[in-house]
């Protein structure tokens, strides 16, 4: 397949670099542009070569991190390209040392930050630490649903930008939505997802929902869309499902869905208000009842 060292950098691919310390008089200079171009490359004080590799990071889109060289050599790029919402909250270091890794080709998780972010200023501190400050982060209203001022129900998604400008934007739904409905609940995951539960659609006669429903955004790049994505999800040994409903109460805590209370309905089919209490792991999708 040829020399590895054979992928040049290209023209307008270069928006974050960073030199890094080789070995005599060597020296590295990485660099990258949007998704995952990240690129080595050599410099000779002893060789006009102007070769580089390809080193990608397969886990974080780095675009929009900021970066900067930590005592031991290593290079912690922080934060990143996740969503239109918000920015990755993980730590990343990238070693020269190890880029032929064909695995990890030179990058680790090293830590995570509370808040995901894009453009994040890292300065070293004397004490040998690294000092992560300021970023940004993009707020954006999500509203899907509800019930028109005629009783019509809709599934109409659409955003309004909390922080650049005041607008809404139109439908950018490209796949496959829930039924129109209304009486649902809606909670912001950390991992830039809305997961959506319940609801009440209108039929031949009243449905209530408990299906569960992600909306993300797919692609960071102009022209992004939103996927919808019908979750399935299992129940706790100890546990069953909770029961249909609509007009409850929703948050999200430590990667869970707690839901509690709403409309439901009895044996005989009449409106009922419940007073259970329910969580759902967001990563594995699984349900479990809470007693309290």
């Amino acid at each position: 397949e040829g020399d590895p060292l054979e992928v040049r950098l290209q023209s307008g691919g270069a928006t974050h670099m960073a030199l890094l310390r080789g070995t005599a008089d060597s020296s590295w200079i990485v660099h990258w542009h949007r998704g995952n171009t990240a690129r080595l490359w050599l410099v000779d004080s002893l060789s006009d070569s102007t070769k580089a590799v390809a080193v990608p990071d397969s886990v974080v889109n780095l675009f929009c991190a900021g970066q900067a060289v930590m005592p031991d050599g290593r290079l912690m790029v922080v934060g990143g390209t996740v969503v239109g919402i918000t920015g990755d909250n993980r730590v990343r270091a990238f070693d020269a040392k190890t880029y032929h890794d064909s695995t990890t080709r030179g990058w680790s998780t090293v830590d995570s930050m509370q808040y995901g972010r894009w453009y994040a200023t890292v300065t070293p501190l004397n004490s040998g630490k690294m000092l992560a400050t300021s970023g940004t982060e993009y707020m954006n209203l999500q509203m899907f649903g509800g019930r028109e001022t005629d009783g019509t129900l809709t599934n109409e998604t659409t955003t309004l930008n909390l922080r650049r400008y005041l607008r809404w934007e139109s439908d950018l739904t490209s796949s496959n939505r829930p039924t129109p409905r209304h009486g649902h609940s809606a909670v912001h995951n950390a991992n830039g997802r809305t997961v959506f539960f319940g609801g009440v659609a209108k039929g031949a006669a009243d449905t209530l929902l408990s299906q569960v429903w992600q909306l993300f955004i797919k692609s960071t790049d102009p022209g992004q869309t939103w996927e919808w994505e019908h979750k399935v999800t299992t129940a706790d040994p100890d546990s069953q499902f909770p029961r249909p409903r609509h007009r409850h109460s929703a948050v999200v805590l430590d990667g869970h869905m707690i839901i509690y209370g709403g409309i439901g309905k009895d044996g005989s089919d009449q409106d009922v208000a419940l007073d259970d209490l329910w969580r759902l792991n967001l990563t594995t999708m699984q349900w479990k009842r809470e007693v309290i």
